[in-house]
């Protein structure tokens, strides 16, 4: 996006001569906290320490939440050289509640932290994997060899 008069600094950047970038949407207020997707919320909650209604989301989650990492139908592999217990898959998402349940294949796992992350441990075969809220529910199928 083409940095706003708003905008608090700027990168130049090439273009190609027919793209004309649309103004900043996340700097709405002068020295206010960006209003970040949600797709950026476990990097800006692990990196900064946000919170998420620091960053415009609702804190309960909506329609939208969904599992961002790992996409469905990805292919995990244990690492022969590490042990069992130091090997885990890690579940990002975006817009759930913080603690919000993890399962795998019906067996819950666990909740996600404030950053909407959990590390869920390898095992083998396929693994259905559901994360869900109060409000949104969103499930993935990965296969770990």
């Amino acid at each position: 996006m083409a940095a706003s008069p708003i905008c608090p600094g700027s990168a130049r950047e090439w273009l190609p001569p027919d793209i004309i970038p649309a103004f900043c949407t996340w700097h709405r207020q002068p020295g206010a906290v960006p209003e970040y997707p949600p797709e950026y919320q476990a990097w800006l909650t692990e990196r900064f320490h946000l919170a998420r209604s620091a960053q415009g989301s609702s804190a309960g989650a909506s329609s939208s939440a969904y599992i961002r990492l790992p996409v469905s139908g990805s292919v995990f592999y244990f690492d022969s050289a590490l042990p069992p217990e130091a090997q885990a898959v890690r579940i990002e998402t975006a817009g759930f509640s913080p603690g919000a349940l993890v399962y795998a294949n019906d067996i819950l796992q666990g909740s996600l932290n404030h950053a909407g992350v959990f590390a869920l441990p390898l095992r083998r075969g396929p693994q259905r994997i559901v994360v869900e809220d109060e409000n949104a529910q969103s499930a993935i199928a990965i296969d770990v060899r």
